[in-house]
């Protein structure tokens, strides 16, 4: 099968997206309305769903820059990325609360989090047209639905003749208000193609109406997924392989990392696919968000 894509290759990757501070309390129960509850440990992490996409895609070998928004509360987290060599140089550093999350985890490993936007809210068209000047057509953006003015991000991208790589997650009433024709890659989960696509047998091929021109992947957790190319009504399915799952929490975003990277490494989908499937399996053996995504070299 040959791929639709050969121009990505060499592209830079620009992740605009969120930058959050998790603060993870381990507790035995998770509390109810109005108790006063013990946590058992508090642990501080670097997050945010655009942060660990532009994490995984240099991990997986790509030429990456990250554009969001935090606050002085939150620069220790650039160091991180940068360890990485991803390029913040395009992080607007404000006097704005930092993006958080207040994650309770029982002893059973159910969760509860408390998501609150900071500084992911507040970013500016002003300031998306000063970074997205920097790049061009040889760029591959990446973008998810954390941060604020997503359409301004995309139909600005659209304009410079960038490769956009729409994640929609979280859903919400944003994302169905987006212009997704013209994207380059749309990658859903079950629930992200159920609330864009439907709930019927026709459910790709009405992504396919939204974005006629994308290659479309819809991930199904341990079950694998299925992909859709540009051109062609065959919809192709892959297979993850058997893992013992310790935390999933990071599993999507390091696919998705993984998959832009390979692309703009020149890789065919197929063998993008099966990279990324391969980090997914790594990830979700290891605890953590960040730490648990892995280099390219620990899956040769």
């Amino acid at each position: 099968m040959k791929s639709q894509i050969h121009s990505l290759k060499n592209s830079k990757i620009i992740c605009y997206g969120s930058l959050n501070i998790d603060y993870v309390y381990q507790v035995e129960e998770i509390a109810s309305p109005g108790e006063t509850i013990n946590s058992k440990s508090l642990e501080i992490f670097p997050g945010g769903k655009g942060a660990n996409q532009a994490l995984a895609a240099a991990r997986a070998g790509g030429h990456v820059h990250h554009a969001g928004k935090i606050g002085h509360d939150g620069e220790w987290m650039l160091s991180g990325l940068q360890s990485d060599e991803i390029d913040t140089s395009n992080v607007v550093i404000s006097d704005e609360v930092t993006g958080h999350a207040v994650i309770q985890v029982d002893s059973s490993g159910e969760n509860s989090i408390v998501l609150f936007g900071g500084a992911n809210q507040n970013i500016t068209k002003q300031e998306i047209e000063k970074t997205l000047s920097k790049f061009d057509q040889d760029t591959i953006l990446m973008i998810q639905n954390e941060t604020s003015e997503i359409k301004h991000i995309l139909n600005t991208a659209i304009e410079r003749e960038m490769f956009v790589c729409l994640n929609p997650s979280p859903i919400s009433n944003t994302i169905h208000k987006l212009d997704i024709s013209r994207i380059g890659l749309l990658v859903v989960n079950e629930i992200e193609a159920q609330a864009l696509g439907g709930e019927s047998s026709d459910q790709m091929q009405n992504l396919r109406k939204k974005c006629p021109s994308a290659i479309i992947v819809k991930t199904q957790g341990s079950d694998g997924g299925v992909v859709l190319l540009p051109d062609n009504e065959e919809i192709i399915t892959y297979h993850a392989k058997e893992v013992v799952a310790v935390d999933t929490t990071a599993a999507g975003d390091t696919f998705l990392g993984f998959l832009v990277a390979g692309l703009s490494n020149g890789d065919e989908i197929t063998e993008a696919i099966n990279s990324a499937c391969r980090a997914a399996e790594h990830c979700v053996t290891v605890q953590g968000a960040q730490s648990s995504i892995p280099h390219r070299k620990q899956l040769d």
